[in-house]
């Protein structure tokens, strides 16, 4: 899930960047922070390499939040009620904020990737002398 989540980041980014030349500053700023928190969070996310998504994260914070800044300090004719940006962006910005902080302090996830045979045999090894030995304490 997060996956498709910093693969629509970027896109939007990129969509951001592409039309740089009728934007302000701020939102071209964001639109290179949610680029780069979007192809460092997908991959990061897919392989389970938390020590990458959490500054991914964070980074794509800060994008999404220029952006809420951008829309609340000049609000446009069409918004009736110009807070729900930042109201909205809030709430994705916490859920983010606790993926962050959730996985920075791991730097990777076990089980995420196959294990390899050293380790399968390492495992098969563990639990037979376990076995063993409670056996013959007995």
């Amino acid at each position: 899930m997060m996956v498709v989540i910093y693969t629509a980041i970027a896109i939007t980014g990129i969509g951001f960047l592409t039309s740089a030349a009728v934007l302000p500053w701020v939102v071209v700023l964001a639109g290179v922070l949610m680029l780069v928190s979007g192809v460092l969070g997908a991959p990061s996310a897919w392989l389970g390499s938390w020590w990458l998504e959490g500054p991914a994260a964070l980074t794509s914070v800060v994008g999404i939040m220029l952006v809420s800044i951008n829309e609340l300090v000049l609000t446009t004719a069409h918004v009736r009620w110009p807070i729900h940006v930042i109201i909205l962006s809030v709430i994705i910005g916490l859920f983010f904020l606790g993926r962050a902080l959730r996985v920075w302090p791991y730097s990777y996830r076990p089980g995420v990737l196959p294990k390899s045979k050293l380790e399968e045999a390492e495992e098969r090894y563990y639990k037979t002398r376990e076995e063993y030995l409670s056996t013959v304490s007995e």
